[in-house]
């Protein structure tokens, strides 16, 4: 279970450098790709009008698309790279609750035991305690029980052996 857990951490973890890796570095790119060129020069241009320059023209609609796409892509990137991480967190904050629950169990499972066995430490110890020492009376029957025993066994032996 510890190796699934791990391989499912470092699958997340995989995730999320590579959506940083990706973020920053379609950053670079793009910051390139705009630093790239020299500092350039535009034009406003109505239709049929000749420009003064070699270039790219671009309607009103491309440059809004171009000045926009970069905050567009970044921000996408930050509400995944967000979303994830709050993933990642609930995953981590469901996980350590149930250890923490199945640690707690484990507690109560560990006192319910030592409670019994200590209850029935203490019966013992009250039953051993109670009982009354009669060592003394068997003693005392088992010297008598030998020495009848004894002059039976020689009444006997006299009586058959003559």
């Amino acid at each position: 279970m510890d190796l699934a857990i791990l391989i499912n951490k470092l699958k997340k973890i995989t995730s999320i450098i590579v959506i940083i890796s990706y973020f920053f570095s379609s950053s670079i790119v793009s910051a390139q790709t705009i630093t790239s060129t020299s500092t350039g020069s535009f034009t406003i241009l109505k239709k049929n009008e000749l420009a003064l320059f070699d270039g790219v023209l671009f309607d009103s609609n491309a440059v809004a698309v171009l000045l926009t796409d970069k905050e567009y892509i970044e921000n996408s990137f930050k509400l995944k790279l967000d979303y994830e991480l709050k993933i990642q967190k609930s995953n981590s904050d469901l996980e350590l609750n149930e250890l923490k629950l199945s640690c707690n169990t484990q507690k109560n499972i560990d006192n319910d035991i030592i409670s019994f066995k200590d209850k029935e430490l203490k019966e013992i110890r009250k039953i051993a305690l109670e009982k009354s020492d009669n060592s003394l009376l068997y003693l005392g029957v088992g010297i008598v029980g030998g020495i009848i025993l004894t002059l039976l066994s020689v009444y006997i032996t006299r009586k058959v052996v003559p």
